[in-house]
């Protein structure tokens, strides 16, 4: 007859007990540091990843680097047409008027200035009041006006030469890439276009002024010369022979250029007349 419990089965359990204990202990230390490498791996992943990301730069600077680029090789080689961005040459065109008028507008201001202080001490010799505000009386009309007769014989002229180009070649070239051309031929004019400028704050003298006329002259030239190289510099199969073609756009240009200047040139004449009127 037993009288008491068992004590060897109780070890017995008690050490299986704890053995099994120690073997889920031992199964989990290694899932839990498998899953911190695994998380340290995904954060040594990311973190390249991340400093990537913010290393790449920007579409707007991967841009401006692309059209200086482009400026700088066809100022380099004018006649090496390259293939870049379709909206370059448009871009080009209407940035060169806009720093063009704005040109001519500082130095007309500049003028009436003079104009105003000169008719000011005039009037002060014969003992009348002056007027120290009156060249003030400028309007930016004057700058928009001009612009937009400047831009729209631009477009015009490049259209025409354009026309042409699809007429008497076997041409399926956009306007677009048409412009990227002329300008490609022609972006001197972005230099002539800054010195213009430039003078435009420095000097207002005659002789600073005579120099203007003569950087003028030569953006006028050059861009003609684009027109014209654009029409004749070509390797496509001509429809008509190209001096007809040549002398179709010096008349359309010569007629586009007096349209604009009729129109234009009497809306500015009146504009400066009545500002004149004012100081005087």
């Amino acid at each position: 007859m037993k009288c008491g419990t068992d004590v060897t089965n109780v070890e017995v359990k008690d050490q299986e007990q704890g053995a099994t204990k120690e073997n889920i202990l031992e199964q989990e230390q290694p899932e839990k540091q498998a899953s911190s490498d695994d998380n340290n791996q995904q954060f040594q992943q990311q973190a390249p990843q991340q400093s990537q990301a913010s290393a790449q730069p920007s579409s707007f600077s991967v841009g401006a680097r692309s059209y200086w680029q482009w400026l700088v090789n066809s100022w380099k080689a004018p006649f090496k047409v390259q293939d870049v961005n379709k909206y370059f040459g448009l871009g080009t065109l209407i940035g060169e008027n806009v720093i063009f008028v704005l040109s001519v507008y500082i130095i007309v201001r500049g003028f009436i200035r003079k104009a105003s202080d000169a008719a000011n001490s005039f009037v002060e010799a014969f003992g009348g009041e002056s007027s120290t505000a009156s060249y003030m009386n400028l309007s930016p009309a004057f700058f928009i006006k001009m612009l937009i007769f400047l831009l729209l014989a631009s477009f015009l002229l490049a259209g025409a030469a354009y026309l042409i180009k699809r007429t008497f070649y076997e041409s399926k070239e956009d306007f677009l890439t048409f412009l990227n051309r002329v300008a490609n031929y022609t972006n001197l004019n972005v230099i002539f276009n800054v010195v213009i400028f430039l003078f435009a704050f420095l000097s207002t003298s005659i002789a600073g002024v005579s120099l203007i006329f003569i950087i003028i002259s030569l953006i006028m030239s050059m861009w003609s010369l684009g027109l014209y190289t654009s029409v004749l510099a070509t390797n496509l199969p001509v429809k008509h022979d190209r001096i007809y073609g040549v002398f179709l756009l010096t008349i359309v240009n010569a007629i586009i250029i007096a349209v604009i200047m009729y129109l234009g040139g009497g809306a500015l004449f009146s504009e400066i007349s009545s500002m004149f009127e004012d100081i005087f």
